[in-house]
């Protein structure tokens, strides 16, 4: 069977009940049931985040991941923490949850067209890489068959680990409209917006880019480092995420994705908390021989205030 989502319910229905065409890929031949109620609830008001989890949804571990991974606050003590930040870090699991909705969902809205950009929410230095991956991304946007692998029923793009002079303009185009494709052997295509792929990019660095046109385009989400070198999702879960779940596990996640398309048609686009992000960002653009040079020089007092 499959599920019919929408805003306020989940039903499990025949294939012979879809009316449009479906790729023969997208039928998975699993078995899944629908638990009965999202695994976690969301209210939002005036700014204000809250949520409850559901049993299941507590035993969800893809779920715990992402808690996980919207706690900036967690070398804090539970006395240490603000209030205003532990609503930023339920904000920051709203986002990633109404992202990954907008990702699992094949419909796509002029209105939002944009990449998800799952980026280092740490404060660190810059070039410096909190993530465990060396992959990088060198110029490959000067290879004209860069798409030489997106095909017609491709749903998602992953670019991953882009550099810090990643150039996102060069996918304004793939993003708001048509996507146009040149293939080795000298086939040609264009994909239509409404049914080409969605993007998303992780990366250990801020997008280069200021104005309308970037910020309308992207879908920012962040990472803290609860997750590191020293601590891993296998020391909290025993268990390879995917290739180690049993049935259980599995059956939670379709059901959290069923729950994050539900959360994205609620909530629509919710952009992580920027105060962070803006100044990783900013940190980035002014350099860290400048910043290195400034901390040194104005730690002396009579330095303040004086002409430079």
């Amino acid at each position: 069977n499959c599920w019919y989502i929408n805003k306020d319910t989940v039903k499990e229905i025949g294939y012979e009940s879809i009316t449009h065409h479906i790729w023969e890929e997208q039928k998975k031949t699993i078995p899944a049931k629908y638990l009965g109620e999202p695994l976690i609830h969301f209210k939002m008001k005036d700014g204000q985040c809250s949520y409850d989890i559901t049993k299941d949804g507590s035993s969800c571990q893809f779920l715990t991941f992402l808690i996980n991974a919207s706690n900036f606050t967690w070398r804090k003590s539970p006395e240490e923490i603000e209030e205003a930040e532990e609503n930023e870090n339920r904000i920051h699991l709203l986002s990633k949850l109404c992202a990954i909705g907008y990702m699992a969902m094949e419909a796509k809205d002029n209105n939002v067209a944009r990449a998800v950009i799952g980026m280092d929410g740490k404060q660190s230095e810059v070039g410096e890489s909190n993530g465990r991956s060396g992959k990088s991304l060198i110029d490959i946007f000067s290879d004209q068959f860069i798409w030489n692998d997106v095909q017609e029923n491709t749903k998602l793009v992953f670019i991953d680990d882009v550099l810090q002079n990643f150039n996102f303009e060069f996918l304004f185009p793939v993003i708001t409209g048509d996507w146009t494709i040149n293939y080795k052997g000298g086939r040609r295509i264009t994909i239509p917006f409404a049914k080409s792929a969605k993007i998303y990019i992780p990366t250990n660095h801020a997008i280069r880019g200021n104005g309308s046109s970037f910020k309308d385009r992207q879908w920012l989400i962040a990472f803290s480092d609860f997750y590191n070198d020293v601590h891993k999702p296998l020391d909290d879960f025993g268990c390879l995420f995917f290739s180690e779940w049993d049935y259980d596990q599995w059956n939670l996640t379709w059901n959290l994705l069923a729950n994050c398309i539900q959360l994205y048609l609620e909530f629509g686009v919710i952009q992580a908390p920027g105060e962070r992000l803006e100044q990783r960002k900013l940190r980035q653009e002014i350099t860290e021989p400048l910043i290195s040079w400034a901390d040194e020089y104005f730690s002396d007092p009579a330095h303040l205030n004086t002409r430079l």
